[in-house]
């Protein structure tokens, strides 16, 4: 268990919907969680897509260490969460897949995400990050996983060790 969890709420089985939300699968109940300080594009709208794999690939077969922050007017819990010690919204952030929110945020996004990619920021939800790729700093798990990007061109990520 990370050491994380030990001052947090830890999920596992997270499955993302979209850039910015979470699903929690447990008995008779479906759970959504909304990821706090950002706002990415819905899955379906331009850009969508790529956010969606990208949160997928972050929270797959992870344990997560998340603090709740709010209830959003639907009802969801909204948290901030990590995945290996990295602050999951701020890496959708750098990554290009979302932009920090300063009404919710109120600026606490992490300099480090936001002076990563400068142009992110100011780029609206939903629109594509221009042909930059995203680190793998969240490589998919198991055996050799092969995903392909937006352009169809295919990429061999090795498993975390």
């Amino acid at each position: 268990m990370p050491l994380a969890c030990l001052a947090a709420l830890c999920l596992s089985g997270a499955v993302a919907i979209d850039g910015d939300t979470l699903r929690l699968d447990s008995p008779g109940k479906d759970l959504r969680l909304r990821l706090w300080g950002i706002n990415a594009p819905e899955a379906k709208a331009p850009g969508g897509g790529g956010a969606t794999r990208a949160l997928t690939r972050i929270v797959a077969d992870r344990t997560l260490a998340c603090d709740l922050k709010d209830v959003d007017r639907y009802g969801r819990p909204v948290v901030r969460c990590e995945a290996e010690g990295r602050d999951i919204a701020c890496e959708m952030v750098r990554m290009g897949h979302a932009t920090d929110w300063p009404l919710y945020s109120k600026d606490a996004m992490p300099a480090a995400a936001t002076r990563t990619l400068p142009a992110t920021i100011r780029r609206p939800p939903g629109e594509e990050p221009g042909g930059r790729r995203a680190l793998d700093l969240f490589p998919a798990r198991g055996e050799d996983a092969q995903q392909r990007d937006d352009r169809g061109a295919q990429h061999v990520i090795a498993h975390m060790a």
